[in-house]
């Protein structure tokens, strides 16, 4: 018969006869005490098919279908994505939202493919030039594998052919497993962005998958001089090598974000705006870098002090007026806690974040946006990056 048997303990809880030859049996599994119900049906040609109605809308049956434990597959690119050699075909393994997920990363590279470079799984970009040793890999496509958490019942045709051949499905079927892959879309793409969120955290490289506005083409600026009234393009600009530096994810902290995914953990919240304060940086949105520069900074301080008035003894009242306090009176005050001491001193830069928030007022307030240089926001960037992760480690946030 072809199909795969599974032995239990049964008897027949009933047996109903509905036509001659036609007969529905409950089956009891006396091993887990589960009921289920067969339909055994007789064909013109004599041939007995017996069938399981299913509830999820398509038939579990022990002819012409095989049950399967199935998992979906999905694929995502990102930009400014690198890693060191070893973590090429790496993966993590994790449970989110009740269903196991497995992320893994390109194994092969691809510098022999026929493909354009742009299309590319994986390529080397950096390497030692003596022997032409791999140093770091750019990652462009990512797998993530979702477990359904249920069986389903597949003709076995089906697992013999190329993938949606309609006429092997009848239209509940098709229209379940439209259903299903719809639903697990869905649940994929918000695990991936969980996963991205952990390793750039636990990784410490805040521009993986970074939005970039890129000129066509993968090697040259896609600019052009033309004759104005004909169309003819007489001169073109050259190839381009621009050198945006990218920090690789190493061993380490692919595994320190393999034990926080394993351990169901997520960033603190002003890990978010930290990261997005630095990509648009990089893209030159200094506006919007300020904003989220000021979120972190702000959220980052107001945890620190609610935490700390938690743990004292003080009453409800007061730890809400300074909840609601003006940021700047919360921020100057940090000196007179019990904790400061000299690692304290270090991390936080009062000149820098109270330059931060006057440039925010300026944003929000009179949507001035004049002498806003990159160069300080970056430097900026790193100082609330370095207060984001210390005050993380301090309230065991890490």
């Amino acid at each position: 018969m072809g199909t795969a048997m599974r032995r239990c303990s049964a008897r027949f809880a009933s047996i109903t006869r509905h036509a001659p030859g036609n007969v529905t049996a409950d089956v009891l599994n006396t091993d887990t005490g589960q009921t289920r119900r067969f339909r055994i049906t007789r064909g013109d040609d004599g041939a007995i098919d017996m069938e399981e109605p299913d509830l999820r809308g398509i038939k579990r049956t022990t002819m012409g279908h095989k049950v399967v434990q199935a998992k979906s597959s999905h694929e995502y690119w990102l930009d400014r994505f690198c890693v060191a050699p070893e973590l090429l075909g790496a993966k993590h393994l994790f449970e989110h939202a009740g269903r196991y997920i497995s992320v893994e990363l390109p194994a092969t590279p691809q510098e022999d493919s026929k493909l354009d470079r742009e299309f590319w799984d994986v390529e080397c970009y950096k390497w030692l030039s003596a022997g032409h040793v791999p140093l770091e890999y750019k990652v462009n496509r990512v797998r993530l594998r979702a477990t359904i958490g249920t069986d389903i019942a597949v003709p076995e045709e089906a697992l013999k052919v190329s993938p949606r051949r309609d006429e092997l499905f009848t239209k509940s079927e098709r229209d379940h497993l439209d259903n299903l892959i719809k639903g697990q879309s869905g649940l994929a793409l918000d695990a991936f962005r969980h996963w991205l969120s952990v390793l750039r955290w636990k990784s410490r490289v805040g521009h993986i998958g970074e939005p970039q506005v890129r000129n066509s083409g993968h090697s040259t600026g896609g600019a052009a001089l033309q004759d104005s009234a004909s169309g003819h393009r007489f001169w073109l600009q050259g190839h381009i090598i621009v050198g945006q530096g990218s920090k690789a994810v190493t061993p380490s902290g692919w595994q320190l974000a393999q034990a926080a995914l394993k351990e169901s953990k997520s960033p603190p919240i002003w890990f978010d705006f930290v990261f997005q304060g630095e990509q648009r940086i990089n893209n030159h949105d200094l506006t919007g870098a300020v904003l989220s520069l000021a979120i972190a900074l702000e959220a980052i301080v107001r945890t620190l002090v609610t935490h700390h008035l938690s743990e004292i003894s003080i009453e409800p009242l007061i730890s809400k007026i300074v909840d609601r306090a003006n940021f700047r009176s919360i921020l100057s005050g940090l000196r007179s806690l019990s904790f400061w001491d000299d690692g304290w001193e270090q991390v936080v830069d009062f000149s820098s974040f109270n330059a931060l928030m006057d440039y925010r007022d300026r944003v929000m307030h009179s949507a001035d946006t004049k002498d806003l240089e990159r160069k300080k926001l970056r430097a900026t960037h790193t100082k609330v990056e370095a207060l984001a992760y210390f005050v993380s480690e301090f309230l065991g946030k890490e």
